[in-house]
């Protein structure tokens, strides 16, 4: 199997020196591949929105997986930030001086976000040619219809999360793999994930020790109410809010330098896949039936999870819509439908991927020609893919973007698949993006209707608030 994806050190560091070269220059400063904590980002829409800029990027999009919580997130997290202002600097109670410093940072956020465009979006897995990986972006699409639209093309499929996890205790009984099913069994319950993983440590007995319960489930909610959900409490954590709970908690052990915790848990919180992949990867036992090649998560994906010759295969062809109801979904919502990250799926299915075969490549003229365009540029796109799906794109008329995939995990999967990673000729090809900043702002529209946004937020930038 091609290996051409795997990034050797003297290849990362004349990537950077390439990167840095280019972003010298006058550019056009897009990335149109991002996810947040809408969906398993690190960053905050907001903070996503902060890093562009001060990275140079003045168009981008939030591409979260399935969703476009992320989206919701960033209304509400402006109009906090709008609130909070209004109601400093009307507080008689604070210094001039106090004021001007809250005025001058608030209006520094503001005017960032006045000049960073955004391209509304969303990722989509799809299935195609029985593979249920394919993923679809969506572009300059109406929110709200696009989240319509999906549900009903969603519709008598069965639950991912639920069939992922069946499939997944199926692998670990088949394999007679070495796992603590537990974490798959409560991947979603912050509380049991926790107090479960802590009390594996021997060294952390002082903190459980005179937890009273007879058993794990009882232990887990005496602590939890008397720790995670006292607001008096160290090991404080506010679980009620989904977007934040994951940083928060994390944050929260970090804070207890004597806690031995494996911050990863809580990161894997809400999937069954990463779960597994940390269990599995924890006990040699599990060692021989590991490709080598799986060091993260993502490649446990594609190599196993994924792999039909796999021994951690599970089919999940159940759960994922077709990609001919996706791309009418996106185009029922007024957008456009862009085929994501090619090169990725070869390393689970070689006889449907393979672009240097002619059935590999009828197969990737066959899904751009029934979408609006395809990424060329992509971190796992190898040079000569790139250059075959940015002439079939030209040839048909299609459009072309590019992105880097941006989780907001610094060095975790390298430099290439980070905010602003990826160069190339495709930059002269985005005119269509500029486009779509315009027709695509549905959710600063939906701002201005909600809360005023925008009158408010010029009236700040440019100093008219008469307080």
């Amino acid at each position: 199997m091609d290996d051409s994806r795997y990034w050797n050190q003297e290849q990362i560091e004349a990537y950077l020196r390439k990167l840095n070269e280019y972003n010298k220059k006058e550019n056009a400063k897009i990335d149109m591949h991002n996810h947040t904590t809408g969906s398993d980002g690190n960053d905050s829409p907001l903070m996503l929105l902060l890093r562009a800029y001060r990275l140079g990027l003045r168009t981008i999009s939030i591409t979260d997986h399935n969703t476009i919580g992320g989206y919701k997130r960033l209304q509400e997290q402006i109009n906090e930030l709008i609130e909070k202002y209004e109601k400093t600097v009307s507080n008689n109670a604070l210094s001039e001086l106090e004021k001007q410093k809250v005025k001058l940072g608030a209006k520094r956020i503001f005017k960032i976000l006045n000049e960073v465009e955004i391209v509304t979006g969303c990722e989509v897995l799809t299935i195609f040619k029985g593979c249920p990986y394919v993923e679809i972006l969506a572009y300059d699409v109406d929110l709200q219809v696009l989240d319509q639209k999906l549900n009903e093309a969603r519709e008598g499929l069965e639950q991912p999360g639920e069939v992922l996890a069946k499939g997944l205790k199926e692998v670990v009984r088949k394999n007679n793999l070495k796992i603590d099913e537990f974490f798959i069994d409560n991947r979603s319950d912050y509380r049991k994930l926790f107090f479960h993983e802590m009390i594996r440590h021997p060294e952390n007995v002082k903190i459980y020790d005179n937890i009273e319960g007879e058993t794990e489930e009882e232990k887990t909610q005496n602590f939890a109410r008397k720790f995670i959900d006292n607001p008096e409490s160290d090991y404080y954590v506010d679980l009620n809010n989904a977007s934040t709970r994951k940083k928060a908690m994390i944050k929260m052990i970090k804070e207890h330098e004597d806690l031995v915790f494996d911050t990863a848990i809580i990161q894997s919180a809400g999937g069954a896949a990463g779960q597994f992949y940390l269990e599995l990867m924890k006990y040699p036992e599990n060692r021989h039936l590991i490709d080598p090649r799986i060091t993260t998560n993502k490649t446990f994906n594609y190599l196993g999870l994924y792999n039909e010759n796999s021994p951690f295969y599970v089919d999940l062809s159940t759960t994922k819509p077709s990609p001919q109801s996706v791309v009418n979904a996106i185009h029922e919502a007024g957008g456009k439908a862009i085929v994501a990250h090619w090169g990725r799926y070869k390393l689970s299915n070689e006889d449907v991927f393979d672009w240097t075969t002619p059935q590999g490549k009828a197969n990737l003229e066959e899904i751009i020609d029934l979408c609006d365009g395809a990424e060329c540029s992509y971190p796992d796109n190898p040079i000569d893919l790139r250059r075959m799906m940015y002439n079939i794109c030209k040839e048909k008329g299609k459009l072309i973007s590019m992105g880097g995939d941006n989780h907001g995990k610094s060095g975790k999967e390298g430099p290439q698949y980070q905010l602003g990673s990826q160069i190339g000729k495709e930059v002269e090809e985005l005119k269509w993006v500029k486009k779509s900043v315009i027709s695509g702002h549905e959710f600063i529209k939906m701002l201005e209707e909600e809360y005023h946004y925008k009158k408010r937020l010029q009236d700040i930038v440019e100093g008219k608030d008469s307080r």
